[in-house]
């Protein structure tokens, strides 16, 4: 009767335990997303299926056959003999193991493994890896006939924590390892992106089908209906709840909130770590063992991400780590008399932990070993374009509605034709949101036409207003320009200033509203070339110092030594970014400084610059910042704020840096200062160039209160080997040379910086020179923008005048050639920028063709001061017929005339040109400068093309280019 009553309550565990597949298949779809859903169930069905057969047809006898000294069980005749009747309900039970260490698998593994990989794996794990583990642990367990070598040492697993669960999850760690993460799973940072399941409901209800299944699991491997059934259930119940418990815990504390993922993981942990003792152990050891198993899992998970190990589901952690310690909680809770093993706790301890080391190398290394041998020739992972596919499309042809969609809106966003429409299916839930949709773009291509139509009106607004604005403009800075240079009292010069100042204030916001049409119309385009980056940043700077100088306030230029030179880049784009965040800092400055600091790392043949503007000025609110890249936005937008703008620069600065693929950004303090961070990626450029100074040679002191300018001092003079140190005012110089600081130096070279001399630099160079000696070089550093005038070169007291901002090649040059011995007597002088209007002789034959008579005067006046000899017209007609009847170097034509346009004059200069061979040179001088303005003079046969207001240098810079051509 016993006997029977055994053999029914196995029978109704194996139900049990079979009421796991459909828990896993269930916990693993809800995990995955939607796209692989169909792919997971259909592989929990291949698995369960493949390795119940695989395990009837040799797994069973290499498991439970007579074995081979402890390693091995059977023999080949029993390899192909029938189960006998007694064999056929143990036989099922363990399928039933069999099978759960295979579905184990194959979920760490989801979503990127393809449909042969699974049923590889389940081959490995079901004739090889799980059944000679099997055999060790289990073969003869407890009786006294033949035994596999663990359990004839006394290695205790009750139910399978390490046999069924540690197996599955060390054969899932090689597979993972193997395969890879998910496309998306991890970042290049090392960060990682949460990948969310489709439906957490469906997989809480797979975690309590596995909970029922677990009483099977468990109660079954009591052998029949035993007195210890009780205790095995109570305690696998509680292994579990204490498992969930722990992790609802932990993760409000940690992450604020109850995490599905975790407390279902939680709940597997505790019943894996109960399920080696749940015999032998009292209810509160259960609590406590299914409480650390939790833990355990925790910071198991928290590993593999470290590692950027991806494991769908959470296997690793639940059933390997959960597993580790559930194991070796045997020896620690059950009692040796419970066990019945004969060994101390000790012996008991050791053979626990040598049973989950042997599992893992076993497990782990001996599937490693095979499936990457079989991933050389059979990869196992699925192609990237079905991974991003899903495999329910790629690996089973059962797409669905939202999948339908997808694949609609990609075709929409890879032919970029928005007259494509989304099939609807109107029964459906994805057939009602592509109805919406569709009924979305019918709207956005009405918006479009109607947004087309006014943003080209817009733009042709802008080009006759640009015209309209810049041909007056012209002659107000043409003719303030030579109101400059004549002789006015001081009222009158103060009046052409602002004049002047004015002007150029109209023209930037003409220009910036130029601009911001270009950026709205896309027109904003790179012009790439090779740019000496370091040369343009000291050029920036010393363009920008005297508006510094004026206000007191310190413009400091930094570029990092050891950064190339030489780039491929748009210089006019990157001197419009940082003169604009200069100027800006400047401006908002009223004390103190302003730094642009160029610095970055080179990597093969690309340079990651970062250039930072920073300033203590008045500073911007965290407020503003958020919206200060914005159109017509001020951070003080009141209406008596101090300072002027029109709130284009900055929106104009962050298009252009986007546009070279850049980014932008801003950090302030209020009343503290400001510093916006430009990061570019630019390509170098292999330019010849000569080879840095060897400063080896010499030694410098530097005098000078400004410990910012100090440490670029000192960066630059020691990367090029010189000796360098630094002193705050001229009484510590010469105490330092002195040798009362300390050691005696002996400069080569002495750098005062003259706002650090109190006393005045010349009389500071005096008393250091009295103590230096004669044979001492001096250079000056100082913010004023005018050297001293010494009539006499010998009475000249320094080496070399350099204006701050610190120009690095100045300086350099000025220490090379005291490195040399070769500095001449008036060297100092070539430090200096030349200031004033060069003369110019051209001595070429002009016609200025303007229909504007103001425009006529002042070309006339420019051209006829550089030795020019001018004829004018007032339209394309009369220029046409000056052209045939005289010869001229060349023709200034303007382009919006009345009764013949330039474009039509240039066309018949060139007929004209047909019938004599000989080319007249004519250049475009336009107000008109939107973009096509050039290429569309350049169409119409113009040579060149300037832009009013036209400025004295490049007037002068296109003479020099024309009259080589024409030999004048």
């Amino acid at each position: 009767m016993q006997s029977n009553i055994d053999q029914l309550w196995l029978i109704f565990c194996i139900g049990l335990v079979f009421l796991m597949q459909p828990g896993f298949l269930a916990f693993e779809s809800g995990l995955t997303r939607a796209k692989n859903s169909v792919n997971v169930a259909i592989k929990n069905l291949t698995d369960f299926s493949i390795s119940f057969a695989l395990f009837w047809l040799v797994g069973y006898t290499l498991m439970f056959g007579a074995t081979n000294v402890g390693l091995i069980g059977g023999t080949l005749a029993e390899l192909f003999s029938p189960l006998s009747d007694e064999q056929l309900i143990p036989f099922m039970f363990q399928a039933m193991f069999c099978g759960t260490a295979a579905t184990i698998v194959s979920g760490a593994v989801a979503e990127r493994m393809n449909f042969r990989g699974y049923i590889i794996v389940t081959i490995v794990i079901s004739i090889a890896i799980y059944p000679v583990f099997g055999h060790w642990v289990w073969n003869g367990a407890g009786s006294d006939g033949a035994q596999g070598w663990l359990a004839e040492r006394g290695f205790i697993d009750f139910a399978g924590t390490t046999v069924v669960h540690g197996t599955g999850a060390w054969v899932a760690l090689a597979a993972i390892i193997i395969l890879g993460p998910r496309l998306g799973r991890f970042n290049e940072d090392g960060t990682h992106n949460p990948i969310a399941g489709n439906n957490l409901p469906l997989s809480m209800v797979g975690v309590l089908l596995l909970w029922i299944g677990w009483m099977g699991f468990n109660g079954g491997s009591a052998g029949g209906f035993t007195a210890d059934v009780p205790k095995v259930l109570l305690n696998t119940f509680l292994g579990g709840a204490a498992g969930f418990i722990t992790t609802l815990i932990i993760s409000w504390k940690i992450l604020k909130y109850p995490h599905g993922g975790v407390l279902m993981n939680g709940v597997l942990a505790g019943l894996v770590s109960v399920t080696a003792s749940c015999n032998v152990i009292a209810a509160g050891e259960a609590v406590i063992i299914g409480a650390i198993g939790g833990m355990v899992m925790l910071a198991v998970d928290r590993l593999l991400l470290r590692l950027r190990l991806d494991d769908v589901v959470g296997v690793v952690g639940a059933h390997g780590g959960a597993g580790i310690w559930g194991t070796i909680a045997v020896a620690l809770f059950a009692e040796s008399s419970v066990l019945q093993t004969g060994l101390a706790f000790e012996e008991q301890l050791l053979i626990q932990v040598v049973g989950v080391l042997v599992n893992f190398l076993w497990g782990f290394g001996a599937a490693y070993l095979i499936l990457r041998l079989i991933n050389g020739f059979l990869p196992l992972r699925i192609a990237f374009d079905d991974e991003v596919v899903g495999l329910n499309v790629s690996a089973h042809h059962a797409p669905n509605e939202i999948q339908s969609l997808i694949d609609v809106l990609d075709l929409q966003a890879r032919s970029k034709n928005f007259d494509l429409r989304v099939p609807v299916d109107p029964y459906t839930e994805a057939g009602q949101i592509s109805k919406r949709y569709n009924r979305v773009l019918d709207l956005l291509q009405e918006a479009l036409l109607t947004s087309d139509a006014a943003n080209k009106a817009k733009s042709e607004f802008l080009a006759n207003m640009s015209h309209e604005i810049r041909t007056p403009m012209n002659a107000i800075m043409g003719l303030s320009d030579l109101l400059k240079e004549s002789d006015l009292n001081a009222q009158d010069k103060n009046y052409v200033n602002l004049i002047n100042k004015s002007g150029s204030q109209l023209l930037t916001l003409v220009n910036g509203i130029l601009d911001l049409s270009r950026v709205e119309s896309g027109n904003l385009a790179l012009k790439l070339q090779a740019v000496n980056l370091h040369e343009l940043v000291d050029d920036i700077g010393q363009s920008l110092a005297y508006g510094a100088f004026k206000k007191d306030v310190l413009l400091r230029v930094r570029y990092a030594p050891a950064l190339p030179d030489w780039f491929v880049a748009d210089a006019a784009g990157i001197q419009k970014i940082l003169i604009n965040l200069l100027g800006n800092a400047i401006k908002f400055t009223s004390r103190g400084y302003v730094m642009i600091d160029v610095d970055g790392t080179v990597s093969d043949s690309v340079a990651s610059i970062t250039f930072r503007v920073r300033d203590s000025g008045i500073g911007i609110s965290k407020e503003a910042c958020a919206t200060i890249f914005d159109q017509f936005t001020q951070a003080d937008a009141s209406a008596t704020r101090q300072y002027e703008g029109t709130g284009l620069g900055l929106a104009i600065t962050k298009a252009q840096v986007e546009l070279m693929g850049g980014e932008i950004g801003v950090t302030s303090e209020v009343g503290v200062g400001s510093e916006f961070t430009v990061s570019l990626a630019l390509p170098l450029h292999r330019a010849d160039v000569l080879p840095p100074p060897d400063l080896s040679h010499i030694s410098v002191l530097s005098v000078s209160r400004d410990e910012v300018d100090q440490a670029s001092i000192r960066e630059l003079i020691e990367y090029h080997h010189a000796i360098y140190a630094g002193v705050d005012s001229s009484q510590n110089a010469i105490a330092q040379l002195r040798g009362s600081a300390g050691e005696r130096l002996t400069p080569n070279c002495i750098m005062i910086d003259a706002g650090a001399a109190d006393e005045g630099w010349e009389k500071a160079i005096a008393d250091i020179k009295r103590v230096a000696g004669a044979n001492v070089s001096f250079i000056v550093l100082s913010s004023d923008i005018h050297a001293p005038d010494f009539a006499d070169n010998s009475a000249c007291p320094y080496h070399a005048w350099i204006r701050k901002p610190l120009v690095s090649a100045l300086l350099l040059k000025a220490l090379a050639s005291l490195c040399e011995e070769a500095a001449s007597d008036n060297e100092h002088n070539s430090s200096d920028s030349a200031t004033g209007v060069p003369a110019y002789d051209f001595n070429l034959d002009i016609l200025v063709v303007d229909d504007d008579k103001v425009n006529r005067i002042v070309a006339r006046s420019l051209l006829e001061k550089m030795g020019c000899r001018i004829d004018t017209a007032t339209n394309g007609k009369e220029a046409v017929q000056k052209v045939a009847g005289r010869k001229y170097d060349i023709v200034f034509m303007d382009c919006m005339m009345p009764e013949m346009s330039g474009y039509e004059a240039t066309g018949k200069i060139r007929e004209m040109e047909e019938g004599d061979g000989e080319h007249r040179t004519v250049i475009a001088m336009t107000a008109s400068s939107m973009v096509g303005d050039r290429a569309r003079c350049l169409a119409s046969g113009m040579d060149d093309f300037i832009a009013k207001p036209v400025s004295i240098n490049s007037l002068a810079e296109t003479l020099k280019q024309y009259s080589r051509r024409s030999g004048a």
